[in-house]
């Protein structure tokens, strides 16, 4: 009988509980149809890809879930426990410990070993540690041009990190992969909060997208910005 349990398929340590996991193998086919549109032959699978999402609430102690998430970041796009690491959600909330959702694959032929580009993407996320969201960890002293910095009137109660990059990935001669690279890392922001978003301020690195205000009879004021920001490969 199946267990109750979830998996470290990412390997990211003691201060990370699995809160789930998946694996999903995916192979191509190619085919040749009859004259009445039939199937007439195919061939085996090839191009085999498995692609890998581990979800995980974080107890770090004394360490926030920047720091222990190490070269998740540091060398995002790197490779962590055999995988190629492609997306990292974080998600800091005023009632929850830090979450976090990985998101990676690779290859049954030529598998990523780790020669891809990375990209240094910590110094740009604010390092919480605990329930709730410690302000001063991402004012304008912590993340100099990716500060979040609220007015004395605003409550932020949620901050979202999403960092993406493109997975470019090339077949050889029998269609199975040959190499790959990665490109145009990018991070995206959602912060939400009592009070107008007029009242947070964004660092210079951080690029606008959408601000959102809204105010009821039975409740505060809220808001919701999200931004962006490009990051080099290191």
């Amino acid at each position: 009988m199946p267990g109750y349990a979830a998996t470290d398929i990412f390997s990211l340590g003691a201060n990370f509980s699995p809160q789930s996991s998946s694996t999903r193998e995916t192979r191509e086919f190619a085919q040749v149809l009859a004259a009445d549109g039939d199937l007439a032959c195919e061939s085996s699978g090839f191009n085999v890809t498995t692609e890998y999402t581990g979800e995980y609430g974080h107890c770090g102690g004394s360490n926030g879930v920047v720091t222990d998430l190490g070269t998740v970041l540091s060398q995002f796009g790197g490779v962590e426990d055999s995988k190629i690491v492609t997306g990292v959600d974080i998600v800091m909330d005023n009632k929850s410990h830090p979450t976090v959702t990985v998101t990676g694959h690779n290859h049954a032929n030529n598998a990523h070993a780790g020669s891809e580009r990375t990209y240094d993407v910590a110094g740009k996320i604010g390092d919480q540690q605990g329930v709730g969201i410690t302000l001063a960890t991402f004012a304008a002293g912590s993340l100099t041009n990716s500060s979040i910095t609220p007015a004395n009137n605003t409550a932020i109660t949620r901050i979202t990190y999403s960092v993406s990059c493109e997975h470019m990935d090339t077949e050889d001669e029998t269609g199975d992969h040959h190499d790959g690279q990665n490109r145009t890392c990018r991070i995206d922001l959602t912060v939400e909060g009592i009070g107008t978003e007029a009242d947070i301020t964004l660092g210079s690195d951080w690029a606008t997208d959408d601000t959102e205000d809204s105010d009821a009879n039975d409740a505060s004021d809220t808001f919701s910005v999200t931004a962006h920001q490009y990051v080099d490969a290191s």
